[in-house]
């Protein structure tokens, strides 16, 4: 009987009601009892009080409210139970028994709280069932399994699938029958054991085999049979001949990139093969995947050390790591800039005012800081105009075509040409200055357009950074591949910046030796700008054979300046340069993710005109014990469903499934992080630094009760739950502050509990102390990132997730290239993002939503976007 409520509580989330781990019943052993009698009395009070009873089985059937009140009457008997005060009137809500209050107990200033006892960790053990129970939750006999004892009446087992690598689902065993249902394992002869699930499941997961990544034939697709023919033939043909594979989310085209490599290039010479790829990431997972025989590279970095690194014509240095500003950067913060702006009638704060504003009247005051952003605005949009016109491989020598190509990019990309920020705040604050501003600059200050301005800006910009040409100086740092020593002064013209790789070698193309291949394997082709085509067209003049792989509809770059038609025109283009026309090919398998995902993909791609076309490449198997055709809901399933289900399996597991929790921008990521902080969970934020908005709180705090960096932290808590009370209380009922006061409370709390595990690791600590640890939780690891910087995020990304299986954090644009066993979607409403207006800009977004939705292996979770944090029913956000 026991076994049949304490199920019910921990399928309804009742943990604490089911276990004996905190107030009274803390650390106590129970021998012959499961649940505390009192919780068993809660019960029986609520079947009287409401004549309904609980979702209570028993052999499949479903107890009535007087089959469950007499079984809990008999319990209560059993063990000689009286209320304590039987006239108490029954309590007015269902809820359990209020688990008491924690005072925390007086302390002087950094003194170190008592720690806790630890409690040993259980182990885990491989065991497989032997039969099928499904009033335990064992669909099949022989399934693998995770067990510990849970206690002394119970077996908590999770079914492992170790040929997916997955972990499925859990349940209890009664200890009475555990001999009849299951039998442990043994490997060479020990038994298989782990502090977690997934460290049993690793020790039983089949070896992977090394050496050659073909395709066998049993497995290899039509489509796929078809590249390997058209590939073979080019390599048979002496003839010029290209290959574009238009491959759809998930398809395998990096697993068809490697098939062709293991098969056609082991035995050639080294580096006879060139893998043009994305990013340091894709560069470092590809490294150990392909022969020897095939150079993987960056484009950037292929540009930069084996094209221009290898000629003498334009010799520059790159800086790479540099603190603060790049080269561009640094070209536009010079005074030269400040005065071509000034030439173009943008007056300068500092030569109409002078350098200190504190010592101006009032007026004077406002309109020298109204000028600083005017000019550093400007001064961004030239940046900005500057950048795509590298992207765009616009050579400034060709004055000829100068200004009308610049046009042309600016025509494709909405930039600030009204500076439309700075105009209103002017008009909305201070409108007295608009005259002022008007007579500086002898014409209307609001009606003023900028475009021609800023062409001219980009102009002197693109000519200043050409190799050698800005005698502009910066100080050396310590970086091996910069010029000179440490602390001198070098020429920013001997250098060059990220934009430059790419850029110098495209203007000057046909003026540099390129290095010869047979064939070059070109990925993310959808992302590449003119600049990269340009280096796949001098490469093919170069002899080599070209596969260009990518998906047009995972085009999510145009913002630094690849346009959404790349992946068309990278294909006409070497279909131009191929005497073999038949050029393209396809691959529309999903390999990834399971049938409900892709039938979930496929509709919303329907109702949007998007793709439509996945196809399930993947044979999952769908019997018992597996996951099947897998899970994909929308509007189904809540905000707070998704944390209660992760706070299940944490508190049951002591881990998660495999997830990762995917938004537009990066407001939605921080509150998740805040709730899974709350609940002990750990996580990993990709790229963001979430981290300088907590430390925002805390400087708001600081600032508000005059707490410096050394005062106590647990002072800081103190004070913060203390504002918290009394601003709810000062705006309730007031519901234009509701959704400031949700955030608020959310964020005490969460910070709450941060402030509780950093003064269960460190011992004691003060406020500077606790926000160098939240920044070492929150700061976010760029895996993207190229040098040692990115090396060490990755280093770190994969220990953590080895060891903790933490939930993932990320953004679609941050996630792209990874997949999740589990998907939830934050904020779908955020797509397609409210500053998205161009048809161009539109078709990303939709991009950048699929790309979200093919994550997934396993579920996928839309979530419903009431009670999300942010949202407000008709569409407005609070963010």
């Amino acid at each position: 009987m026991n076994l049949l409520f304490k199920n019910w509580m921990l399928e309804n989330g009742l943990h604490e009601m089911a276990s004996f781990n905190f107030g009274k019943h803390a650390g106590k052993q129970h021998t012959d009892r499961d649940i505390p009698s009192d919780y068993l009395a809660w019960m029986r009070r609520q079947l009287r009080q409401t004549g309904r009873g609980f979702d209570l089985r028993d052999r499949g059937r479903t107890l009535s409210a007087a089959e469950q009140e007499r079984l809990l009457n008999q319990e209560l008997d059993r063990r000689g139970y009286v209320e304590e005060e039987p006239g108490q009137a029954p309590p007015q809500q269902a809820r359990p028994p209020a688990r008491p209050a924690q005072q925390a107990p007086a302390r002087p200033a950094q003194q170190a709280p008592a720690r806790p006892p630890q409690p040993q960790t259980p182990k885990w053990i491989w065991a497989k069932s032997i039969v099928a129970k499904s009033e335990y939750g064992i669909p099949a006999p022989n399934l693998d399994l995770a067990m510990k004892q849970y206690d002394e009446t119970s077996w908590m087992f999770v079914i492992l699938d170790p040929e997916e690598g997955r972990l499925v689902t859990r349940g209890l065993i009664p200890t009475a029958d555990i001999k009849n249902v299951v039998k442990s394992q043994r490997k060479e002869g020990q038994l298989v054991e782990g502090t977690k699930p997934s460290k049993v499941l690793e020790q039983i997961m089949p070896e992977k085999k090394e050496g050659s990544q073909t395709i066998p034939d049993k497995y290899i697709t039509a489509e796929q049979k078809a590249i390997d023919q058209k590939f073979e033939q080019m390599l048979a043909s002496p003839a010029k001949s290209h290959m574009v594979i238009n491959a759809l989310a998930g398809s395998g085209k990096t697993t068809v990139l490697k098939h062709l490599a293991w098969k056609y290039a082991r035995g050639k010479p080294k580096n006879s093969w060139l893998y043009l790829v994305f990013n340091s990431k894709n560069k470092e997972e590809a490294s150990g995947d392909f022969p020897t025989s095939v150079q993987v590279e960056t484009t950037n970095g292929f540009a930069g050390r084996e094209v221009l690194g290898n000629n003498l014509l334009v010799p520059t240095d790159r800086i790479q790591d540099y603190s603060k500003f790049e080269k561009a950067r640094m070209v536009a913060d010079s005074e030269a800039f400040a005065g071509i702006t000034e030439s173009l009638n943008i007056p300068n704060q500092i030569k109409e005012y002078g350098p200190d504003p504190k010592r101006l009247d009032s007026t004077k005051r406002n309109l020298w800081y109204t000028l600083r952003s005017l000019n550093s605005e400007f001064k961004m949009e030239a940046l900005k105009l500057a950048s795509l016109g590298k992207a765009f491989a616009i050579d400034p020598r060709q004055q000829a075509e100068l200004a009308q190509n610049l046009q042309g990019v600016m025509e494709k990309y909405d930039l600030n040409t009204d500076m439309e920020s700075i105009k209103e705040k002017v008009k909305k604050n201070s409108p007295w200055q608009i005259p002022l501003l008007s007579d500086l600059m002898g014409e209307d200050f609001m009606a003023r357009n900028y475009t021609s301005e800023l062409k001219q800006a980009a102009t002197w910009l693109l000519h200043e950074l050409m190799p050698h040409a800005s005698k502009e100086q910066f100080k050396a740092d310590a970086d091996p591949h910069k010029r000179g020593h440490l602390g001198t002064n070098q020429s920013l013209g001997t250098v060059r910046d990220f934009d430059d790789d790419l850029w110098f070698s495209a203007i000057h193309a046909n003026e540099l030796r390129w290095p010869k291949y047979q064939i070059v394997l070109a990925d993310e082709v959808q992302d590449f700008n003119i600049a990269q085509q340009v280096m796949l067209s001098k490469l093919a003049e170069a002899g080599a054979k070209i596969v260009a792989v990518g998906d047009p509809h995972q085009a999510i770059y145009r913002f630094r300046g690849a346009d959404g038609g790349a992946f068309a025109g990278l294909s006409s283009m070497l279909k131009e340069l191929s005497e073999d026309k038949d050029v393209e090919k396809g691959l529309t398998a999903n390999f990834r993710s399971r049938q409900a995902i892709i039938d979930l993909a496929n509709e919303e791609g329907r109702e949007a005109d998007h793709v439509s076309n996945l196809v399930k490449g993947r044979q999952f198997k769908e019997e018992p014990g597996r996951l099947g055709k897998g899970q994909a809901t929308k509007d189904e399933q809540t905000y707070d469903d998704a944390f209660d289900t992760l706070g299940k399996e944490w508190r049951d597991m002591g881990e998660v499934r495999q997830t990762a929790f995917l938004s537009r921008t990066n407001e939605p990521l921080l509150h998740a992080a805040l709730r899974l902080l709350a609940k002990g969970i750990p996580f990993i934020i990709l790229g963001t630094d979430l981290a300088k908005e907590l430390n925002a709180h805390i400087t708001k705090l600081s600032d508000l009760f005059f707490l410096n960096k050394d005062a106590d932290i647990v002072d800081l808590q103190d004070r913060m739950k203390g504002y918290n009370e009394e601003q709810q209380d000062k705006y309730a009922g007031k519901a234009a502050y509701t959704g400031k006061m949700k955030m608020l409370k959310e964020i005490t709390e969460a910070m709450d509990a941060a402030i509780g595990q950093f003064i269960a690791e460190q011992q004691q600590g003060n406020i500077g102390e606790f926000r160098r640890w939240l920044e070492s939780k929150f700061g976010g690891l760029d895996i993207e990132k190229g040098g040692k910087a990115g090396r060490d995020a990755r280093a770190e990304y994969k220990r953590q997730v080895k060891e903790l299986n933490p939930v993932i954090l990320s953004t679609v644009h941050k996630s792209k290239g990874l997949q999740f066993h589990r998907v939830y979607i934050l904020r779908d409403d955020m797509w397609p993002h409210p500053r998205s207006t161009r048809e161009e800009d539109l078709e990303q977004e939709y991009n950048n939503k699929y790309i979200g939705r093919t994550r997934a292996e396993d579920e996928l979770h839309i979530l419903k976007l009431k009670g999300q944090p942010g949202y407000k029913e008709g569409g407005e956000s609070e963010m």
